[in-house]
């Protein structure tokens, strides 16, 4: 639902490394791009995202759709995303055990999500469920997709800008995220802005 919003073509680029120095530490990259349409209410986006955690390794390439509709002084964005998502288990470490080769599975899978925005010049707040398919092995021992409500994971942000003087401002902002399994997760975050 965020495509689109800054009013003009906007690229985003992460890193985020953690453990450094432990060998299989997380690390986490993502790639997003996303414009409006001008004369629509349309904005469109990509998103790829690159994923290492200890053995297992993820990427996922999405396209974004907002549709986008003025509500009094702001915007209120629906949006949906889908794309595919790969991924396998690194086994080539673990020299011959034969419990890591057997379950050594890659898969090439679609994932969907949803998304609603709603955004004024110096406030924002939205709630999304990013991937709707989940990934679990097969009696087979192959990696398929399957949808379960139980397995949600919600995530509901909000920030708002505030002057601190002139031409700066501060931005906090909150993020929550929950799901059955692991509960709520809250984030919070401080821009300053010039």
């Amino acid at each position: 639902a965020y495509a689109g919003s800054h009013e003009m073509l906007s690229i985003s680029l992460s890193h985020r490394s953690q453990w450094v120095g432990f060998e299989g530490a997380p690390a986490f990259n993502t790639l997003g791009i996303h414009t409006p349409f001008k004369n629509t209410r349309m904005g469109l986006g990509l998103l790829v995202m690159n994923e290492s955690m200890g053995l297992r390794k993820y990427t996922g390439i999405y396209a974004n759709y907002a549709h986008r509709i003025t509500i009094g002084r702001g915007k209120l964005s629906l949006g949906l995303k889908g794309g595919i998502g790969t991924g396998r288990f690194e086994t080539s470490d673990l020299c011959d055990d034969i419990i890591f080769t057997e379950n050594d599975n890659r898969y090439l899978l679609p994932n969907f999500g949803v998304g609603i925005y709603y955004y004024l010049p110096k406030f924002y707040a939205g709630l999304s469920i990013p991937l709707i398919m989940g990934y679990k092995s097969s009696e087979s021992g192959d990696i398929i997709a399957y949808h379960d409500f139980i397995n949600y994971t919600y995530y509901l942000t909000s920030g708002v800008k505030l002057n601190l003087a002139e031409n700066w401002q501060i931005e906090p902002s909150v993020l929550l995220e929950y799901n059955k399994a692991g509960g709520i997760i809250a984030d919070g975050g401080m821009g300053l802005l010039y």
